[in-house]
């Protein structure tokens, strides 16, 4: 047999012996019959890795340090530019929610000093007080006999004259009782003669016969307009319109004489005799009353047309007034929709708003949807701010005017206009307007409202430019109205022209408007401060406040200069009075929300800045600002998402300061150094900017406050840490030594000297050291901790 063989063999077996050695080996030990095992618990796997945070044991994957990094810096927020303001809202105006649109800008820097006016003596300007309209003023002549030249105007005005013959007239009064209704050539005067020239009696009262003068003529007054006029009227039934008409002339004037309301009264109630079955003549009856205050009287006239039984304001005064209602009845035109509308327009004047939609939607249901019914609906909706209900009443009714040109369809389709401009609708409230002041034709106060409204809208669209050349246009055809100066300044200003010429507008508006002149003060306020001019932009704010209380745009530039300058309990007072009556405007809900942060009241904060953001998603201020406000709440990545929607120039340096605070917070050290660092590159050149300083201040802190360390010893265990040198010091019996937790020198001296303990390390490495220092009551000598710059030999 080989050796090969021979070898396999033996391995083969020896295999063979040790696996039948494993299959029957038994416990060495020999264990007795009868004994059992030991029964032991099953061995669990621990966690190795616990929560330190809430009280576990240390990591055991993290190696064991003396030391530990310090805790991130806190946040500081970058330099931030003023949040943007709104410009001032035109007039008319479509409400505090849509201004934010286009409105929310920062204002353009106007050239020029305040005081520097450009002189445009070709602009047509007219300066007009009280609303004022140019080239409609009344006309009176129509009312005044002008038959007789009494050759001099003025003597004319004041005195009645008796011309004697061809070269002779006499100034004075004519004193006959019933002096009206004298005939020239037929009936006697009796005359006091007077000297023109001083105004003083000449002669006693004396009598002129028809054949002792050629004709005469009373005093060119108003009052006596008044009285020839209500005499010359006809007394037919096909002079009502013509009476009519002589009714509004009366009522026009009644401000400059009172006779006037007296004689509107006995001229209509003597044309409803004329013509009873005709509503025009009671209508007009209602109208006299409504001007001259009787509301009672007007309200039971119009419920009594309408047919409403048991209504009135309080009982009936006058002969006048109990036989009109007696010859009127009950119901007479209870089929025409116009007295409820003017039951409707009556209580409306009266603040009862409730009550008069009532009537009018009485009157639109009555009449099978009336266009004068639906036109007063609408037009209250407009009032109350409900816009869309409005142009759901009056959209597509103004075909159905006759006459497109008539007040009633220029009403309505202002009507509409402004429905549409409270919508937000810019272009279609612009368009509507537009069709108005065509068809008002160029006299007419109409079409003024047009022309306003138009500018109006193309201003509340951006459309600037657009809206300046409207203004001007205006201006050029109407002259100067306070609303056109007002809407051409503004205008002018958004457009970036010099500032004299936008203050000599705003100042000539405000002379015209008086009374109404609170928001031409507001945007003089807005565009001072702009200008710089912070004292007299402040008294006009006053002055604007003092007109219109709680004008929105007064109280939003009031809250945002009190925010600005720490006023944070007005400012808030200010701009939840705005968010009652503005609940989506972005302007206000921006001020408020930074309000709230600057109060350290970040989660109300972040309520109100979202939803400023959802008004105006492209509004980067207020979302660099929210996402610090998150940073500042600790939400780094709700953070981060806020950040990169504030992507504006004006913004974009002060968000990438705070993208490197988010990486810093984040733990990212490098990430925001690199930030930092970024930023300081973009702005190379330009290292006085705030921006360009705040990155670097806060890079160079945030590498130094990286590499250092915290040192901490509780004194646990028995032994002091080998940092503390405890020997070299001790003296005269007295050792340092660690017990309960504290680093203790306790003992006595056998004589005079000092124990310590120290730690030594390089100077260059300490930033700062905090301990606590007990002081037992026994203790007979100086205790004390001190921090010392030594030498080796620690001197």
């Amino acid at each position: 047999m080989k050796r090969e063989q021979i070898l396999l063999l033996v391995v083969v077996g020896l295999l063979g012996l040790m696996s039948w050695s494993l299959l029957t080996q038994v416990d060495p030990r020999g264990m007795r019959p009868g004994v059992r095992g030991l029964d032991l618990p099953s061995l669990s796997s621990s966690d190795l890795v616990v929560d330190i945070s809430s009280g576990g044991s240390r990591d055991a994957f993290i190696e064991p340090r003396e030391t530990k990094p310090l805790d991130p810096l806190p946040l500081v927020l970058p330099p931030l530019s003023q949040l943007e303001v709104l410009m001032p809202p035109p007039v008319p105006d479509c409400g505090p929610n849509y201004w934010s649109n286009n409105l929310l800008v920062h204002a353009p820097i106007l050239p020029g000093a305040i005081d520097e006016i450009i002189d445009n003596p070709d602009d047509g300007t007219e300066v007009l007080g009280f609303g004022g309209f140019a080239g409609s003023d009344d006309d009176n002549s129509d009312f005044v006999d002008s038959d007789f030249n009494a050759g001099d105007d003025e003597l004319a005005a004041q005195w009645d004259s008796v011309r004697l013959d061809a070269l002779s007239v006499r100034w004075g009064r004519i004193t006959n009782d019933q002096r009206y209704d004298l005939v020239s050539g037929i009936d006697t005067i009796t005359f006091q003669e007077i000297d023109p020239r001083t105004g003083s009696e000449r002669f006693a009262p004396y009598e002129l016969a028809p054949d002792k003068y050629e004709s005469f003529k009373l005093a060119n007054t108003l009052r006596n307009q008044i009285e020839l006029g209500v005499r010359g009227l006809p007394t037919t039934a096909g002079a009502v319109v013509e009476r009519l008409e002589f009714v509004d002339w009366l009522l026009s004037q009644g401000n400059f004489e009172e006779l006037a309301w007296a004689r509107a009264e006995q001229v209509a109630v003597g044309t409803i005799e004329l013509e009873m079955a005709d509503i025009k003549v009671w209508l007009k009856l209602g109208e006299v009353w409504e001007r001259t205050f009787r509301f009672d009287l007007a309200f039971t006239l119009y419920a009594r047309m309408a047919g409403i039984e048991g209504v009135g304001m309080g009982p009936l005064v006058g002969n006048v007034a109990e036989s009109v209602m007696t010859q009127l009845g009950s119901g007479r035109f209870s089929a025409s929709a116009i007295p409820s509308v003017r039951l409707g327009r009556l209580l409306e004047r009266l603040g009862l708003t409730t009550e008069a939609e009532l009537h009018y939607r009485n009157a639109v249901s009555r009449s099978g949807g009336d266009v004068n019914a639906k036109r007063a609906l609408g037009t209250l909706l407009v009032t109350e701010g409900r816009a869309d209900e409005a142009i759901q009443i009056l959209d597509g009714m103004d075909a159905r005017y006759s006459n497109q040109s008539a007040p009633e369809a220029l009403m309505h389709r202002g009507a509409l206009a402004t429905a549409y401009l409270q919508s937000g609708d810019f272009a279609t409230a612009a368009d509507q307007y537009a069709r108005a002041q065509r068809a008002a034709g160029s006299d007419s106060p109409l079409a003024l409202d047009g022309a306003c409204g138009e500018a109006a809208a193309r201003y509340l669209a951006g459309d600037f430019v657009a809206a300046l050349d409207m203004a001007r246009a205006g201006v050029e055809r109407f002259g100067g109205e306070w609303r056109l100066l007002y809407l051409r300044a503004i205008a002018a200003a958004a457009d970036g022209q010099p500032a004299g010429e936008v203050l000599r507008d705003l100042n000539a508006s405000i002379s015209a408007a008086s009374l109404d002149a609170a928001p031409v003060l507001a945007a003089k306020a807005f565009w001072l401060e702009q200008l710089e001019a912070t004292d007299a932009a402040r008294v006009a704010l006053e002055r604007a406040l003092k007109l219109s209380p709680r004008l929105p745009y007064a109280l939003y530039l009031r809250a945002s200069w009190a925010r600005e300058t720490g006023d944070l309990e007005s400012a808030r007072t200010d701009l939840h009075d705005l968010l009652s009556v503005a609940p989506r405007s972005a302007a206000v809900l921006g001020e408020l929300g930074w309000l709230l942060n600057q109060e350290d009241r970040q989660e109300l904060a972040e309520v109100a800045l979202r939803r400023a953001v959802a008004e105006k998603p492209d509004w980067a201020g207020v979302h660099l600002r929210r996402g610090l406000n998150f940073l500042q709440m600790g939400k780094i990545e709700d953070a981060r998402f806020s950040l990169s929607e504030a992507t504006s120039g004006d913004e974009a340096y002060a968000r990438q300061n705070a993208v490197a605070w988010a990486a810093y917070l984040d733990g990212d050290i490098q990430g925001a150094i690199g930030e930092f660092a970024m930023l300081q590159d973009n702005l190379r050149g330009q290292e006085e900017d705030q921006q360009y300083l705040f990155a670097q201040l806060w890079q160079q802190r945030i590498q130094e406050h990286s590499r250092l360390v915290s040192w901490t010893d509780t004194f646990e265990g028995k032994l002091p840490r080998p940092e503390w040198n405890t020997r070299v010091d001790a003296r005269l019996g007295v050792e340092p030594r660690v017990l309960d937790g504290a680093l203790r020198i306790e003992g006595r001296h056998s004589g005079a000297g000092e124990t310590r303990a120290f730690r030594s390390m390089r100077a260059l490495d300490f930033r700062s050291a905090s301990c606590d220092l007990m002081v037992g009551d026994n203790n007979r000598g100086m205790a004390g901790v001190s921090i010392a710059l030594e030498n080796r030999r620690r001197r």
